[in-house]
């Protein structure tokens, strides 16, 4: 069996914090439906992780790593953009 990475969970949730941030001005159920969608994410992951992975060897970790950069960009880049959709959605023709 092969040994677990934690890379694509951090992936997952890098990009739906992303979601929530960016796309919650537009639709206020982007927070509900991504709920919804780590419901089902963790109950496949758990499937996964105990009939086609290995347990992965645990190891003590300062923080996130390079993720952390990313989140940040994320956050920032989310801001610009619903403020962009405010600015858009409120200009009168």
């Amino acid at each position: 069996l092969w040994e677990f990475s934690t890379q694509d969970d951090y992936f997952d949730t890098a990009l739906f914090i992303g979601y929530i941030a960016t796309y919650t001005v537009i639709w206020p159920l982007t927070s509900l439906m991504s709920w919804v969608n780590n419901h089902i994410e963790l109950r496949t992951d758990l499937i996964k992780i105990n009939r086609a992975w290995r347990r992965c060897v645990p190891r003590r970790a300062a923080g996130i790593g390079s993720w952390q950069p990313a989140l940040g960009f994320s956050i920032v880049a989310s801001v610009i953009l619903v403020t962009g959709f405010a600015t858009i959605s409120t200009r009168h023709s």
